[in-house]
Formats: structure tokens, sequence, C-alpha cells
């Protein structure tokens, strides 16, 4: 019984063998059918869907890309926009045109994107030709000349600067009042809220720009309903009413809330910081501007009876500002008003008392009738005729406020001559006062004043008589003004 049984489960056994043999085959050929799509594919994405070129009848933008390279693509892209032209319209008619755009586009990525796109979407275009028909974002990667210039150009543009200035509310920084200004709704064009719209259009292939001016007015973005700003108001009148007045040779010069705001500040313990590289900037800035005399332009009533406006010179009050802005600093620590003079390096003659730097005691040439007086302490104690620089050799006496910077007696003058030549000229009192320029005797002249000056003049110094350029010597001293006027 036990044999049968053993034979009967050999014979079974053997004829199962087939069977596994079958399936272990069946196995062997699935997984070399996977393996042969593996590789069917990798080459498909390869050679297929990620080709060089484009496919045929391939277009981006509608531009025709059939068999380029990405690089080529970019640039047939690039061509065709630039040579694209968009109308700008306004209520249905053509104010104006740009064309030859000259762009450089940011487009590299986007072409690349396009020819190799992945191999499902690849797989997709290989079998529907519809597919290859892309579109991508032009975008402008750089403006040109030729797009500015034209932009520029535009009427809607050179028109649009507006008869009225949109301004933000903001508080009136002028004065301790603090009142809030309202803001101005204006009519000038906001040229770079245009000028990205145009562009937009341009890089979505669009023909026509449809112009809405209200659309491109500049807006104000504080108003005077806004918080903040009357936060800002009550800060303004808690910290910034100090007030800190000059006294100065250029007259009386208060400094505005404005300059307080960024020279100081205070923390939520209202506890005062003083920003000294503020204090610096206004001091060399703005002040040595208002307090500073030199080279200002001044009235001079003259002796001649006239009123007349001098320009430039070198004479005049100078701020010292590094002892000005240590003096400023430690005035606004406290916290409290001050009036007082600026702090100068130079002072001139007069002072704000007498309404003029120069004050009373001065020398004054008239360029045009040839003249020359001497005041001292308001009392005129020289006056002569003189003979000043050569008009007509471009040696003309230079006009301005100038100051004497010393004098000496028995000096040889050197210089050139017209021709060349130099020359050696002895005088026995010389006081210059700028650039070589100076009083002195002119001991070989015979006459002076009229129009000797034009063509027989000197060299740019005021020739005196000797016995005047002596009697000026006795008063002239360094430091001392001179104004000359034409």
């Amino acid at each position: 019984m036990s044999n049968a049984n053993n034979r009967g489960l050999h014979d079974k056994n053997e004829n199962t063998k087939p069977e596994l043999n079958l399936n272990k085959n069946k196995i062997i050929a699935l997984i070399v059918i996977i393996l042969a799509i593996l590789v069917a594919c990798i080459l498909l994405d390869k050679f297929v869907f990620e080709p060089n070129t484009f496919k045929s009848g391939s277009t981006i933008n509608n531009v025709d890309v059939s068999g380029m390279n990405a690089t080529e693509a970019e640039n047939a892209l690039t061509t065709e926009w630039n040579t694209k032209s968009i109308t700008i319209k306004s209520h249905g008619n053509a104010i104006g045109r740009i064309s030859d755009f000259d762009y450089e586009y940011n487009i590299k990525g986007s072409v690349e994107d396009c020819l190799k796109p992945g191999f499902f979407q690849a797989m997709v275009r290989t079998f529907n030709k519809s597919k290859r028909n892309m579109t991508i974002s032009m975008t402008i990667a750089k403006t040109t000349e030729s797009f500015n210039d034209q932009f520029q150009s535009l009427n809607i543009v050179r028109n649009g600067k507006g008869t009225i200035k949109t301004k933000n509310a903001h508080v009136d920084m002028s004065n301790t009042k603090f009142k809030i200004v309202k803001e101005v709704y204006g009519n000038n064009l906001n040229e770079g809220k245009l000028k990205k719209a145009i562009m937009k259009s341009i890089a979505d292939g669009k023909n026509v720009f449809n112009y809405n001016s209200k659309k491109y007015y500049t807006r104000p973005s504080i108003k005077s309903t806004s918080e903040s700003l009357k936060v800002r108001q009550e800060y303004c009148k808690k910290y910034l009413k100090t007030k800190i007045t000059y006294k100065s040779a250029a007259g009386t010069y208060v400094v505005t809330p404005y300059y307080l705001d960024k020279m100081i500040s205070y923390n939520d313990e209202g506890q005062i910081t003083v920003k000294e590289k503020a204090v610096s900037s206004f001091v060399k800035n703005v002040l040595s501007t208002k307090c500073s005399t030199v080279g200002a332009t001044r009235r001079f009533h003259s002796k001649n009876g006239g009123t007349y406006t001098v320009y430039g010179g070198t004479y005049g009050y100078t701020l010292n500002t590094k002892k000005e802005t240590a003096k400023l600093i430690k005035d606004l620590k406290t916290e409290k008003d001050v009036t007082r003079k600026p702090v100068y390096s130079s002072t001139g003659y007069g002072s704000p008392s007498q309404g003029s730097d120069i004050g009373n005691t001065y020398v004054e040439v008239d360029l045009s009738s040839q003249y020359l007086w001497c005041v001292v302490n308001g009392k005129t104690v020289v006056s002569t005729s003189v003979v000043t620089g050569t008009t007509s050799t471009g040696h003309r006496t230079p006009s301005g406020t100038y100051y004497f910077l010393y004098k000496t007696r028995n000096e040889t003058l050197k210089g050139n001559n017209t021709d060349g030549s130099k020359y050696a000229t002895k005088v026995k009192y010389w006081m210059p006062f700028y650039n070589g320029d100076g009083c002195h005797d002119a001991w070989w002249r015979s006459s002076f004043g009229g129009t000797i000056y034009k063509f027989g003049g000197s060299h740019g110094c005021v020739n005196m008589p000797s016995t005047q350029a002596a009697r000026l010597y006795n008063y002239v001293e360094a430091g001392m003004p001179i104004v000359i006027y034409n």
C-alpha cells in the first residue's frame, strides 16, 4: 500500500516539473519585455522626445520654429517681436505708436522647456501635431534707448507733466504749528506705471494699447485722514518745538522743525538722542550757506550815490563747521530754546547790527568811473581817480568783494606782458587783494581816470597816483574789505 502511494506521489511530482519550467520561462520573458520597453522609452526620450531641434510644424507664439535649435528659435522670436509695433489708442483714436523695440528678452529657459518638455508631453506632441503650437511669455529683460526715446516722444508723455502736481498729505514742518496739509490730486502722469503697462502689452504680443489717462495719473499715497499722519503730528507737537535761532552776519536764521527732526529722535520713554552725523551734515550743507557770507551777492551803496549789486569775491564770514557742530550738539541736548551767534573761523568788518558784513570801513572801486574811495568809520579819507585793468586785452580788474591780504613797501611786481615778454616793476606801496591783483602807486603815469583803462590800463591792478597810494597805505590793513563794481 505504501509503495503504491509513493509511486503515485512520484508520478505527480514528475508531472509538475514542466509546469514550473513554463512559469519560469514566462517570468523571464516578461522581464525581458519590460527591459526592452524601458530601453525603448529611454531611446525614445533621448532621440525622439528630447531632440536638439523642434519638430516639423512647431510654433512658439505663432512663430515657425520647425527644425530650429533653442538658440535659433530664441533669435527668431526676438527678431519677430522687435519688428512689431504697438499703437497707443485713447477712446478708439490712435494717439501714438512705438516700433522697432530693439529689446532684449529673457526667454532662453522658456524656449528650452518647449524644446524638451519631458517624456509624456513629448509623446503627446509626437502623435498630436496640434500640440506643437506653443506659447511663452516674452519677458523683457532690458529696455533700450530706441524704446525710451519713442516713449518720451509720445504726446501723452510730453504733455503729461501736468499743471497740478500730485502731493501726499503731510505735516507742515516749516514752523511749530505742525498743521496737516491735505493731499493734492494732480494731473501729472505716472510715467513709470504707463511704461510698464505698455511693456507688458508688448510682451503679451498685443499690437494695441488702450490708454486711459485717469488710470495713469499719479495718485497720493498718504491722505490727510491717515491715522499714521495724526500720530506723526502729535510726535512733532511734543518733541520738535525747540527753537534754535542764529543771529548771523547774513541775517537771522531759525532752524526749522524739518531739520530738527533729522538731527534728534525720542524713544518711547521720551529720552532724546542727538544724531551727531546728521548735525554735522546740517552744519556743513545748510547752516554754512545760511550764515556764511563769503562769495555772497551784496547790495552796495556807493559813495557816488548809486546802489549796485556786487557778485562773488573772497571777503566775508566763514563758519567754523567743526566747532559749530560741537556747540549745536550741546544745545540740542539741553532741549531748550537757544538764540546765539554762529561760531566763525573768519569774520568781516561789519556785523548784523550794522546791516552789512562790510561795515563802515572799506575801500571801494568804481570800474566805470575809474574812481576809488577809502572810508574809515563812515568817513571818506581817500578819494582819487585810478586806472584799472586793460579791458581790450582781457586784463579786466575782477569785480566782487575781496579783502586786503597784507601790505608792504618797496615791492617788485613781476609778470608777463601780452606779447609774452616779462616785466618787473618796482612800486613803493603794494596792497594785494586777489590773485596777484592789488592797489599800488603808478609813478610812471602822468594821468588817471577817464577811458585809459580800455586800451592802456594795467595787468589787473588798481593803479593810483603816488601821493594817494601813500595815503591809502596808511589806512589799509589785512582783512579790510575792498568792493569792486562796474
